[in-house]
């Protein structure tokens, strides 16, 4: 299968479409702790957790802190 952008050849379309996603299309998803993009979201998330696991966690935390029915005044002392 040819590329009809660059007409580069491929043996299996999801070869194809991976390639044009990655090298014509520009979409790309941002690493919300660096300055890092990629264009799969898999991707970023395995170099979150491989580059920036401490972040990951600390975020991750916060989050589910947010989320619970708890408020800082119950952590920190008046």
């Amino acid at each position: 299968m040819k590329c009809p952008y660059c007409e580069r050849l491929y043996g299996y379309e999801t070869n194809l479409r991976a390639h044009i996603r990655q090298r014509h299309q520009g979409i790309r998803v941002h690493c919300p702790h660096c300055t890092r993009t990629f264009t799969r979201n898999n991707t970023v998330r395995r170099h979150i957790a491989r580059e920036h696991k401490d972040e990951a966690k600390t975020a991750f935390n916060l989050k589910a802190f947010q989320q619970s029915n708890h408020s800082l005044s119950d952590i920190v002392p008046q």
